[in-house]
């Protein structure tokens, strides 16, 4: 049966075949088919087809001819050097013989349909896989590879991690195989066109249509880039567009490793998409790729090359002497944001470039990466995640409303400031110095004048005493008269305080009041209420037998007194206590309270050698001597506390050693998140801590160090196990935290949520203290009180150490209350069921339990409002929340008072707080521009 010439490439093709067995163009007058249109070409019945186990053409089936080749001009030539140093392995016009004739079966499973392309990096054919029935591309390595042993390895090493490249828009590369000698890769075949050859025959793209292959083209390189593969040949030849209009990025035969291209290969790829770095032949790196990346876009778009060479040398003069040519002159009504992005991927420095292709993506005209790579089923990458939302201000009327609900909520703190903190009710009339002048005095008075070799003091809340008074005080003023309430403490010592307390950094050699433990003896200490009335003194002693001459009998009279009662109303009893230390005299009363009328309190007193070693007040507030105080409620957030920490510990260590081993996490951020929470961790015990010159200061400065590095393992190791899960199924609420831990402080984004965090720290705040004037409405008892402000009280160092202390707390507790939520919403599917089992987790935790009706209910609005704000902006808001709710609980008070200063400090941290966020958030936009509801 005679056969037909292929138009293609001239060869003779068997009559009835479909395609040519050559080149694999349509036949039977689809000549002018694009390589889109052309499908696998299948082998009718009755032609004649190779022997599979032969390399040569069976007789019968003539050799492939190759067509003689057009003669070319010098500057034809030079052009061609420069446009493509490789032809695209894809290209369907491609009309040459090649090494092997249709119908060849290599390796025992390949049989080869047509030759596809030839370059300097190679030949490629399309083949059919025998085994599983599939079309693939063969893609024959060049010469100089396949002879130089160390190159070949490079390449193995090169195709292992382009294997690991998975995207819709990345051609794959399965493997590495050997036929006659010659090295192979087998490579995912495209059914499709080149952009190349598309923009030759239909010029450039629309708009719309030109968004669309860019976000995928930026979708496929940022996969590549994301194993740590750069391309160094993106050319519109070697990008795709299949049969279903889906972009495909190939030829990486070029791609390597990044940070492992060796000098001499820097410059190997096509001059016309390279960087001017990479066309120097100094480094190739994610931006040149970008840069390649910008002059594909401005062909997309423009139809056009952005610059046009004969020669190296004449694209590099071109290239540093004038710019493209812009492209909204070329097109009418091309968005201005198009040639933004494409100028700045054009950048000569490539520290300006974008800094990498998901940031190309986002900065797009609609740009949302985030919603394209969820669609995909994958996870963004940190990078995506940073790139991805506004890069606009905020609108000023959401800045200006959260500056008034942060406002309102300051308002409401100081109106109702005397009313729910410990240290306002019992009014604190003597500052820190004159209390410790008093202590000093009855300790005198009481016979310790020995010299000490140090002294510490601070403030306590007597918590025990004022769960009584809620508890079993129903009045409206059971808080009057609680001065008792509030303990200062006054600690001297032979020797230097050795403190072993390193639970938090500041502690770790901060002396307290319990640490270190009371026994050593010459250790005393003192408690007074804020009036200057004795209540404590503990005094450690050694038993040691008193010769009779200088025995003396204790004056218990001036310690009644100093405590406050009249000595002639104390009624003395039998002592029912042992005193800590050994003493030769006791003591006891029983006496009617001067503060609560009507409560009897019970008064020990013990004395060892003339002097008291011993003083205790007991009231029905006083747990039984001997029996170890019990709080129910404390115990259960402890239980609460263990539960939590232990299972995110064991959870914790899992996760973050699967996403090691599988190659997932944000180990850049986990490492800076780490670095920061060891340094304020050390900043503030430099600050806060009780520094003593001698040893104890080394080893203090050891366990310090422990503590911060184990706070900073604990925090990365948490962050690489959580981080990922979170960035796959809700990556929006860590945008601004991806772009603060990648040093971009002043986005606005970043701004945004510190306001909001903010705002809704001091509101939930505000929203918690509606009970006081529900309950004085309703002519109930007011709410307990607040005792956390305590031990700001003491001043100096410490108040600033504990204030950096909250920065390590905040975030931690910020980051724990994203995965706890998210958590949740993975294990019930449903949104509205994830926030109800949030509510009531943490509800359980603060408490539904006790209190009145009405304070549950607003515990649930706070909750349910900090969900609502945690899903809108993120960890970041939520970590500044916890900062400004734990700050504002310092002293607060608009009187001149002595620790009004420590209240003022917190104010001023607030507002510095609400001024960033504003200022970065407005992104230059007055706050009263004309419209509030514009942009």
């Amino acid at each position: 049966m005679p056969g037909v010439r292929c138009s293609k490439c001239g060869s003779d093709v068997p009559q009835g075949s479909r395609f040519c067995l050559n080149c694999g163009a349509a036949l039977a007058g689809n000549s002018d088919a694009t390589f889109a249109d052309v499908r696998p070409p299948r082998f009718d019945s009755g032609e004649t087809l190779l022997d599979p186990n032969a390399t040569t053409p069976v007789s019968g089936v003539k050799a492939a001819r190759t067509p003689t080749p057009t003669p070319v001009s010098d500057s034809q030539r030079q052009r061609r050097l420069v446009d493509s140093s490789s032809q695209s392995p894809m290209h369907s016009s491609w009309s040459g013989g090649g090494r092997f004739v249709a119908g060849t079966v290599l390796a025992g499973r390949y049989r080869i349909v047509a030759r596809l392309g030839r370059g300097g990096m190679g030949e490629v054919f399309r083949a059919e896989d025998l085994t599983l029935e599939q079309e693939v591309a063969l893609k024959f390595l060049p010469a100089e590879i396949t002879s130089d042993p160390a190159a070949l390895e490079r390449f193995h090493g090169e195709v292992r991690v382009a294997r690991q490249v998975s995207h819709p828009n990345v051609c794959r590369v399965f493997d590495i195989g050997m036929a006659d000698g010659a090295p192979f890769i087998t490579m995912e075949y495209v059914d499709g066109e080149d952009l190349s050859t598309l923009i030759r025959r239909v010029g450039r793209f629309s708009q719309d249509k030109g968004l669309e292959i860019a976000r995928q083209i930026c979708a496929g390189l940022a996969a590549a880039h994301e194993q740590g593969l750069l391309h160094r040949d993106l050319k519109p030849a070697n990008i795709l567009l299949d049969g279903r209009g889906r972009i495909r990025i190939a030829d990486f035969g070029l791609a390597s490793v990044a940070g492992q291209v060796k000098s001499g290969e820097i410059s190997s790829g096509t001059p016309a998409y390279m960087a001017p770095e990479q066309l120097a032949g100094q480094e190739v790196t994610v931006k040149s790729d970008i840069y390649a990346l910008g002059l594909v876009l401005y062909e997309i778009f423009t139809g056009r090359r952005a610059y046009d060479a004969a020669t190296v040398a004449e694209l590099q003069k071109t290239r540093e002497s004038s710019a493209p040519a812009s492209p909204t002159t070329l097109v009418r009504d091309l968005d201005p944001i198009i040639e933004r992005v494409i100028f700045r991927c054009l950048e000569r420095d490539p520290a300006k470039r974008p800094n990498s292709a998901f940031q190309v993506a986002a900065a797009l005209p609609g740009g949302d990466p985030l919603a394209a790579a969820l669609a995909a089923g994958e996870t963004p990458s940190p990078e995506m995640v940073a790139a991805a939302g506004s890069k606009e201000g905020w609108k000023p009327l959401y800045v200006a409303g959260c500056v008034a609900i942060f406002l309102i909520g300051t308002i409401i703190e100081f109106a109702l400031i005397g009313k729910t903190r410990l240290y306002a009710v019992t009014d604190m009339p003597k500052p820190p110095d004159v209390l410790e002048a008093r202590a000093q005095e009855l300790l005198h008075n009481f016979g310790y004048t020995e010299r000490v070799a140090a002294t510490a003091s601070g403030f306590d809340a007597d918590g025990t005493f004022l769960d009584w008074v809620d508890r079993k005080d129903p009045s409206r003023d059971k808080w009057h008269n609680v001065e008792n309430g509030t303990v200062y403490w006054y600690r001297t010592s032979r020797q230097d305080f050795n403190p072993r307390q390193i639970l938090s950094s500041y502690s770790i050699g901060h002396v307290s009041s319990s640490d270190p433990p009371h026994e050593d003896p010459g250790m005393v200490m003192i408690e007074l209420n804020p009036r200057g009335e004795l209540t404590d003194l503990h005094a450690v002693t050694q038993r040691r037998p008193v010769p009779a001459e200088q025995a003396k009998k204790p004056d218990w009279n001036s310690l009644l007194a100093a405590a406050g009662f009249d000595p002639a109303k104390c009624t003395p009893t039998t002592p029912s206590v042992n005193p800590y230390s050994y003493a030769d005299a006791v003591a006891a009363w029983t006496t009617d309270s001067p503060d609560r009328p009507g409560t009897k309190l019970e008064i020990d007193a013990a004395a060892y050698a003339g002097r008291p070693v011993y003083f205790v007040e007991r009231g029905p507030w006083s747990p039984t001597p001997g029996v170890a105080a019990r709080d129910q409620r404390n115990d259960m957030q402890i239980l609460f506390a263990l539960i939590v920490l232990g299972s995110v510990t064991v959870s914790g260590v899992f996760f973050a050693w699967q996403n090691l081993k599988n190659q997932r996490g944000d180990r850049e951020g986990a490492f800076k998140l780490a670095v920061f929470i060891f340094a304020v961790d050390l900043l503030a015990w430099v600050i806060g801590t009780t520094h003593v010159a001698g040893q104890w200061e080394a080893y203090n400065l050891t366990l310090e160090l422990a503590w911060a590095s184990l706070s900073a393992l604990f925090m990365w190791m948490m962050y690489i196990a959580l981080e990922p899960f979170v960035r796959r199924r809700m990556p929006a609420l860590l945008i601004s935290w991806s772009r603060l831990l990648s040093g971009q402080w002043n986005d606005p984004m970043v701004g945004r949520d510190v306001l909001a965090g903010a705002a809704l720290g001091m509101f939930t705040q505000a929203i918690g203290h509606l009970n006081i004037p529900f309950n004085a409405w309703r002519h109930w008892a007011p709410p307990g009180l607040d005792t956390s402000a305590t031990t700001y009280l003491i001043g100096g160092p410490v108040v600033f150490a504990q204030v950096i202390s909250l920065v390590n707390s905040a975030l931690f507790n910020g980051l724990a209350i994203l995965f706890l939520y998210v958590i949740f919403e993975w294990i019930l599917r449903k949104r509205w069921l994830a926030i109800a089992a949030f509510v009531g987790f943490w509800g359980l935790k603060g408490g539904f339990v006790g209190g009145t009706p009405f304070d549950a209910f607003l515990n649930a609005v706070g909750l349910i409002i900090f969900v609502r704000v945690l899903l809108d902006f993120g960890v970041l808001a939520i970590a500044v929340q916890v900062f400004v709710s734990n700050l504002i609980e310092a002293p607060i008070t608009i009187h001149g008072t002595w620790y009004s200063w420590i209240g003022w400090l917190a104010i001023g941290v607030l507002g510095a707080l609400l001024v960033f966020g504003v200022k970065a958030a407005l992104a230059g936009k007055p706050i009263l521009s004309g419209s509030f509801a514009g942009d």
